[in-house]
């Protein structure tokens, strides 16, 4: 199959096009290892950013709603309990996304430390189904269950 170029002037690849891979890979692939913080809390990518049969657009729409991705930032997720979807995306440095908290609508501050958190599971006193995220296309969750291979949607 021959690689596709994605309109980027010819380049199989680029920042922007591995962040959507990336994004994508994190909610729908429950062999990776942060699949637990994304796709397993019910975490989706909006469909007009996937491709078809189970989205509309894919990375040509996704690079419509945000533009190119800047050198030195990543994609962030402006509410993290939120879905990856065009109003609840942007582009951020690095240094700002590492942050050990961010202020969320209504004035709440969530402290965002993995390694806590992963801690505190182990130990049983975190209940990760208390962090799930309601779906907002539910007829794009496909429970797969771990060690099972599927086919990303890109």
């Amino acid at each position: 199959m021959p690689a596709r170029t994605h309109g980027h002037g010819g380049v199989k690849t680029s920042p922007t096009y591995n962040s959507w891979r990336a994004m994508i890979a994190r909610c729908w692939h429950p062999a990776r290892r942060d699949f637990k913080w994304y796709g397993g809390r019910g975490i989706q990518v909006d469909p007009a950013w996937l491709v078809p049969p189970r989205g509309t657009g894919g990375f040509e729409q996704f690079v419509a709603d945000l533009g190119e991705r800047p050198d030195g930032h990543t994609l962030d997720r402006i509410d993290v309990n939120g879905h990856y979807t065009p109003g609840n995306c942007r582009w951020i440095t690095v240094a700002e996304q590492n942050h050990p908290s961010r202020r969320q609508p209504g004035g709440y501050t969530i402290v965002e430390d993995a390694d806590e958190l992963a801690y505190r599971v182990s130990r049983g006193e975190v209940d990760l189904d208390a962090y799930r995220v309601p779906p907002l296309w539910p007829d794009l969750v496909v429970p797969v269950p771990v060690g099972v291979s599927v086919d990303l949607p890109f």
